[in-house]
């Protein structure tokens, strides 16, 4: 369908395209929804960012954006933005360009891979970090597992990892891999003052 230079052209050209979807998708009519679409644009929320922009993804309610970014000389940042509003909910910092940023299945949290070598989680409404991993050369590439318990991490290091990095995931792993307990002698000599307890329930404590 060709389009006339009109607004009224446009107008008949896109109720049409509906038109023909609604009865018969085809080829043809979503050419010319995406073709008319093209002519009448409408930027729900634009995000300006010094640098280049290396990822972009929506958190699952589809209600906040993360973008990761940054050039050598420019900012190297994590930004969190509200889509309907366009405004900044965190900014995040590596320490070289980002290139790769995922939410969690809940939406709370954010992870994002860097040139500096550095598999990163944050908090997605304060930007607060609470986890750290290092590869041996620059992420590409990260995700949680659909439960939101594990990360992956791809990387130029040649290495996929993942990992644990909720912090009480973390201590139930440590746990499994022990044998024993502090003794209370060695609980009176690193942690004096605090009352005797099994850091890791399920373990033994060996006598002094």
């Amino acid at each position: 369908m060709a389009l006339d230079d009109t607004n009224d052209g446009f107008l008949r050209a896109g109720l049409l395209g509906v038109e023909s979807m609604r009865r018969c998708p085809t080829l043809e009519g979503d050419q010319t929804l995406r073709q008319v679409l093209r002519l009448l644009p409408r930027i729900v929320a634009r995000v300006e960012h010094e640098g280049y922009v290396r990822d972009v993804t929506f958190s699952p309610d589809g209600r906040l954006v993360a973008l990761g970014g940054g050039d050598y000389g420019d900012p190297d940042e994590v930004r969190v933005w509200e889509v309907a509003t366009g405004r900044e909910v965190a900014c995040m910092e590596h320490e070289a360009p980002v290139s790769a940023v995922a939410f969690g299945p809940d939406g709370r949290w954010i992870v994002s891979g860097s040139h500096d070598d550095t598999v990163r989680v944050w908090e997605a409404a304060t930007g607060r970090e609470v986890a750290r991993v290092q590869h041996g050369g620059q992420v590409n590439s990260v995700a949680f597992s659909p439960d939101g318990r594990w990360v992956a991490s791809g990387s130029q290091d040649g290495t996929a990892r993942v990992l644990l990095w909720q912090p009480e995931d973390l201590m139930a792993e440590m746990c499994a891999r022990l044998t024993r307990n502090l003794t209370v002698e060695e609980w009176q000599r690193y942690i004096p003052g605090e009352p005797y307890r099994l850091t890791c329930p399920d373990l033994p404590v060996e006598e002094n």
